[in-house]
């Protein structure tokens, strides 16, 4: 196939069991629990990504190369521009809000050659594209990743390179358990807040303290935490 004018995805993120076994999400969560939040946030960004009709690259923690994750995620676009595509993004499982994302408009960005950026409130980046040449191994890996200066660094990355850059809304990143129930405060699409209420309902059981949930019409309470379905 050819690719000189096409952009790749690349869904970085490790695997349901990895991501379980890497964030607690509550201090008192048990493995079930965990393994259920990742495989929904896993589950949930790919049905988004898969919506792009773009072609996906999968980098779990297998297929990432590299001793840091700067090193990991320069790998992983270079392993996509070596497939020939001239343009890549990549994005991980921790933002539930990619729903309303132009996909179309990011390809059609970055091919134009400006590079692109999601930011996140905590100052990480959601989302993250660029060109085959505007790819500087090094610098990249330089870059505070997984800091609260990401963000900033890759501003200063374009930059300093007089790269285009354009900067996408600032969307909140999951890393806790109780940062669902700000996702859904903030959310407006109703069919969204009711997929993410539905699945909390069988994460509950576990946390000492409360969480409300602002939803639309209802609030909902989740004192505790249970045990996930079988089907999860």
């Amino acid at each position: 196939m050819d690719k000189s004018n096409s952009t790749a995805l690349i869904y970085f993120s490790r695997s349901v069991k990895c991501e379980a076994e890497s964030k607690s999400w509550s201090n008192f969560s048990t493995r079930a629990q965990r393994i259920a939040i990742s495989k929904f946030l896993y589950r949930k960004t790919l049905s988004v990504l898969r919506s792009s009709e773009l072609d996906i690259i999968f980098f779990d923690e297998q297929k990432q190369v590299g001793n840091s994750f700067g090193e990991k995620l320069v790998n992983a676009f270079r392993h996509a521009f070596d497939l020939g595509y001239q343009s890549a993004f990549s994005v991980g499982n921790d933002c539930l809000s990619l729903e309303h994302i132009d996909f179309g408009h990011i390809k059609s960005t970055l091919e134009s050659g400006t590079a692109i950026l999601g930011p996140t409130f905590r100052q990480g980046a959601y989302l993250i594209g660029l060109k085959r040449d505007q790819l500087d191994d090094k610098k990249f890996q330089c870059i505070r990743w997984q800091s609260e200066y990401t963000a900033s660094d890759l501003k200063t990355y374009f930059e300093v390179q007089s790269i285009e850059l354009e900067v996408l809304e600032q969307k909140r990143d999951i890393n806790q358990l109780k940062d669902f129930a700000l996702v859904v405060k903030e959310l407006k699409d109703i069919s969204s807040i009711a997929i993410i209420r539905t699945f909390l309902a069988f994460v509950k059981n576990s946390l000492p303290v409360s969480i409300h949930l602002i939803a639309i019409p209802i609030v909902v309470y989740t004192p505790f935490l249970r045990g996930p379905p079988s089907h999860f």
